[in-house]
């Protein structure tokens, strides 16, 4: 009779367990954010104000200083970020830029990473604003929100972003 109430119990428990997957800015407390021209090869550390709440709304995003000489055309843009993915399988870090009447959009980067089940990692992701632009509004002097998140896929098309309650992402604000 116990084996069987120990069983039931180690069958049930995990339907009340919810186990997140969170996306950070790497390193917490000082994000690490770079830019560089298309046609230039290194690449330049941009400033950057982070919130001790990891940017998990618009409210508290991190904020990115972008360079003066920041076009939208030709330049491009790392991020490192820490993901904890609590996923059986493995996921790939997405993007997303959020419209000016707070739609989050996916939009395609250059680069990203894997994130291994179960893991903690760092990841990197290269992208460019330059398509998400020509579709929507991007104001640099208010800000564009830009937000990070892991998915099963790697979004590549131009569509609204199905937001999950057990992935939690992280926004960044760039503004000039």
């Amino acid at each position: 009779m116990k084996s069987i109430l120990v069983l039931l119990i180690f069958l049930i428990l995990p339907s009340f367990v919810k186990a997140k997957s969170v996306i950070m800015p790497r390193d917490f407390l000082a994000p690490k954010v770079y830019w560089k021209e298309a046609s230039v090869f290194s690449w330049e550390l941009l400033q950057t104000k982070a919130t001790y709440f990891g940017g998990r709304t618009t409210q508290k995003a991190t904020e990115v200083k972008l360079s003066e000489k920041f076009d939208v055309e030709h330049s491009h843009l790392k991020v490192k970020l820490t993901v904890k993915n609590s996923y059986y399988h493995v996921m790939i870090l997405n993007m997303a830029i959020v419209s000016e009447k707070g739609k989050v959009l996916a939009i395609k980067p250059l680069s990203t990473d894997w994130v291994g089940k179960l893991a903690s990692t760092g990841a990197e992701m290269d992208f460019n604003l330059s398509i998400a632009c020509q579709k929507i509004r991007c104001d640099f002097t208010s800000g564009v929100y830009v937000y990070f998140y892991i998915h099963e896929k790697l979004i590549t098309d131009f569509r609204e972003v199905d937001m999950r309650s057990n992935i939690v992402g992280t926004y960044y604000r760039l503004i000039k």
